[in-house]
């Protein structure tokens, strides 16, 4: 069977534990003698920036991707820079007002590209999958055994997406944005063996009943990939929401573009049928 629906991934923060340091402590042993051994340490977890990685996913059904949510995204895009150009939304360029985006430093082209953006996120049809996780207390806990942050993510995200395939009776596949050779060869390698061999929590008969593909789709950001495009803008805000969902960080005092595209996107979150609750389906927050 072909699949119905695809899901587009890309992340916000960190994907590594950082630079390993060792620290070392005294231990008294039975025989009262006193020797010297050592921890691990990964001081830079410490920072907020690098504590957190998160996973975004948006699910898109793909007759809707190609006849409506394509030429909506490129007819914005049209609407403030040369369709020659072949301009890539980025999150970062856009917020910086780097290359292309300079042309945002004029107030009422901002203000017109901003509210356009808003309307966009705010009414295309798809569901998102937001996945956040704690490096710094997934590293302490399980040390050498400690899933790759990036990884154990998708493996989060994998199950609540087939999930919602179950629930519509549906099949569906994945694209991720390339993060370079080495790591995408390694997102291959994870994804593979959760494909073929389930997670402590499903089995692989689960996955295969709902995934059509064995191999995950990976393309870098220049192939104008719309669906990677909507979950970059998504990402990082949707990481300051679970964590101020999770009272980690606080709200700002101030009115700020993220809080906007929040505001506009939250609504697309999946959530359980019954009651709507968005906690552990379209926000999931891993200790």
């Amino acid at each position: 069977m072909r699949p119905t629906y695809r899901l587009y991934i890309d992340e916000s923060g960190d994907h590594t534990y950082g630079r390993k340091e060792r620290k070392p402590f005294v231990l008294l042993s039975q025989d009262k003698k006193v020797f010297e051994t050592s921890i691990d340490s990964y001081p830079q977890l410490e920072r907020g920036d690098k504590r957190y990685l998160g996973l975004t996913g948006c699910i898109i059904k793909l007759d809707y991707y190609r006849n409506e949510l394509v030429p909506v995204f490129e007819a914005f895009k049209r609407d403030f820079f040369d369709p020659d150009e072949n301009v890539i939304l980025h999150a970062k360029e856009i917020i910086q007002r780097q290359g292309h985006f300079h042309v945002l430093q004029n107030k009422e082209v901002s203000d017109r590209f901003d509210a356009g953006l808003l309307d966009i996120v705010a009414n295309a049809e798809y569901a998102i999958i937001n996945v956040v996780i704690d490096k710094k207390n997934h590293v302490e806990n399980y040390g050498t055994v400690a899933w790759h942050p990036y990884h154990y993510c998708l493996a989060n995200m994998l199950e609540r997406y087939c999930y919602f395939l179950k629930k519509r009776k549906a099949r569906g596949d994945m694209l991720a944005e390339s993060r370079g050779k080495g790591e995408d060869f390694e997102l291959k390698k994870a994804y593979a063996t959760i494909y073929e061999k389930g997670t402590r929590f499903k089995s692989q008969k689960f996955f295969q009943q709902y995934i059509t593909s064995k191999e995950i789709k990976i393309k870098p950001k220049e192939k104008n990939v719309v669906g990677l495009q909507l979950a970059d803008i998504l990402a990082n805000p949707l990481k300051k929401y679970t964590l101020i969902q999770k009272n980690i960080i606080r709200e700002p005092d101030e009115s700020v573009f993220w809080l906007k595209i929040v505001e506009a996107a939250k609504r697309k979150l999946d959530c359980r049928e019954s009651d709507g609750c968005v906690d552990g389906y379209g926000l999931v927050f891993i200790k």
